[in-house]
Parts: C-alpha cells; structure tokens; sequence
C-alpha cells in the first residue's frame, strides 16, 4: 500500500499530532499496542503508522478517519472527535473530460428507439424465414382456371357455351316459363 505523495504536508502534521494524543493516552492507561489493535480489531502495524504519521503505510483517508476513531473510543477517548480533526483529502482534479463524470444517461425515447429498430430488425428477419420455408410452386394457383372463371360467372355456369336445344319444329327455342 505504499503511496508516495498522496497526502499533503498540513495532513501528515494533523496525523502526527493525532498519532501523539492517541500514543500518549494508551501509555497512560497502561496498555500495549498488541492488546489495543486486538481491541480496534487491526494489525498493530496500522496502529503504529497512526502513531508515527507514516502515511504511505496507511489505507485511504476514509479508512484511516474509523481507525482513529476506533482508536480513540478503545482509548476512552472521543473518538468522533479526533477523527473529525484528520482532514480529507481533496480528490485530484484531472483536466479534460472523463467518463466517470460525463456519463452517458439513456432517456425513455432512446429506449423506444432501440425497441422501433428491434421489431422492424425481428419482422424483417421473420418474413425472410417465412419465404425461404415456403416451396417455390406454392404460388401457383391451386384450381384450375376454367374453375376460376366459372364461380366468378355465377356458380355453376359450364365453361363453355353450348348450343341451346333445338325443338321439334326446327324453329327457334322455347321461352322459359319462370326463373
């Protein structure tokens, strides 16, 4: 975890003196540094870098903020307090643009456009299936077109004409009586 340079100078000095008050407050109870990091629940070696202000042994400022408070509640001291006089790091301001900051947010009308362009992509790719799988003489019509012409005439029309029935006289044919 060595990191050097990652703290500032006026953060090290506020360490040091936190690191002082809490070394001197174990010594004066009597404690050694193995049973208090049993207590705070951390190697004794974070507990000595506290001590000694030796920031590149140390984890973020965040963790190192509950190690002191952790510390100074142990010590009976108030730990809030003295962790609240450990500064935070300012966070390193980059130049240019990042992807953590500008990130891309989809709108609904984004997510409607993506569904539009997914169905017209599914319909198309569907209707090539479904022609690829119908046979080539499918087509083609079915019934025979004398058939056709006869439904379309009035049912049962013959399709071709043939010649009314002559009478006995040789004259021309008789009128229907009715429909």
């Amino acid at each position: 975890m060595k990191r050097q340079g990652y703290t500032s100078t006026q953060q090290r000095e506020q360490l040091l003196a936190l690191g002082s008050v809490l070394r001197d407050a174990r010594e004066a109870s009597g404690q050694t540094l193995e049973e208090v990091a049993g207590k705070v629940l951390v190697r004794s070696r974070l507990l000595i870098a506290i001590e000694e202000a030796q920031t590149n042994e140390l984890p973020e400022p965040i963790y190192v903020r509950g190690l002191i408070r952790r510390y100074g509640d142990v010590l009976g001291l108030d730990g809030q307090t003295l962790a609240n006089r450990y500064g935070e790091i300012p966070s390193p301001k980059r130049e240019g643009r990042s992807w953590a900051r500008d990130s891309v947010q989809l709108r609904p009308y984004h997510l409607y456009g993506a569904y539009v362009v997914l169905i017209a992509i599914s319909v198309s790719g569907l209707s090539y299936l479904m022609q690829r799988a119908i046979p080539q003489n499918a087509a083609e019509p079915i019934v025979d077109s004398e058939v056709v012409e006869r439904l379309i005439l009035g049912g049962t029309a013959p399709a071709t004409p043939t010649p009314p029935p002559a009478t006995p006289e040789g004259g021309p044919p008789a009128e229907a009586a009715g429909p």
